[in-house]
Parts: C-alpha cells; structure tokens; sequence
C-alpha cells in the first residue's frame, strides 16, 4: 500500500468561517497568511475565548490596521498571563502606537518588574520614556 499523504497545509483559499483548532490558526500565521490567520484565530477565539496564544497572535495581527483594537486584545492576553514580561511589553507598544504613553509605561513597568534582567525590555521601556519626553529618566534607563 502507499504511504498516506499529509493533508495540504491551509491556505486563504481554503479557509472559510468554519470552526478552525489552533493548529490550522498557526499555520497560517507562520506561512504569512495574516488575513486568512486572523480569520482563523477569531474563530478559535469563538470557541475559546480564553485561548491565551490565539489572543496574543491575533493582536499581534491588528497592530497595524486596527490599533485599538490590538490594544484591547493584548489587554485581555495580559489578563490571561499576567507573568509575561513580553506580553506587557507588547501591550506597552500597542498603547504607544495609539499616543497613551502613561498607559504604555506603566506596562513596560510592570514588564521590567517581571524580568528585571531582559535587556529587551529595558531598552523598550527606555525609549518610552524617551518618547514620553522624560529625558533624564529615558537617559538613566539607557545606562
């Protein structure tokens, strides 16, 4: 007998509004299918609202075209993982997109509080201070 072939990975044109596992989602995240993702991860979000990685992929996924709302879908990821330093540090970034600097640092300080170390999150929060015109605070931050 022949050997079974791997279904096809998803693609746009296969995708439809049907109920998709995070999986199908991932996929096309990764193969840089960001319409037919985000699509998909809303669906996965239908199902499982909770679904922390579905969150944070489909913010990831608006931050561009829809501003606000990536700022309210990181707001709820950080509320489902509220001990990762890098999901307030994107919030930070999402609020900074949208102008609300004491928002954004706020959680690029809760970021640093949760991994003092990472020197990514010290560079983004200090370039927030620096955007926030807080120059001596921004410098320090630098150092």
């Amino acid at each position: 007998a022949a050997p079974a072939r791997p279904a096809p990975a998803p693609t746009a044109a296969r995708v439809t509004r049907a109920p998709l596992d995070s999986a199908a989602a991932d996929s096309l995240y990764v193969g840089d299918e960001p319409d037919a993702a985000a699509r998909a991860y809303e669906d996965v979000l239908a199902l499982a609202p909770d679904d922390a990685r579905a969150t944070f992929r489909l913010a990831r996924l608006r931050g561009r075209g829809d501003p606000e709302g990536a700022r309210a879908l990181h707001r709820r990821y950080v509320a489902l993982v509220p001990d990762d330093a890098w999901g307030w540090l994107a919030l930070a970034q999402a609020h900074a997109r949208v102008g609300a600097l004491d928002d954004a640092l706020a959680a690029a300080d809760r970021a640093a509080r949760l991994a003092p170390d990472a020197s990514d999150v010290a560079l983004d929060r200090a370039r927030l201070l620096e955007r926030a015109g807080r120059d001596d605070a921004a410098i320090v931050a630098f150092e």
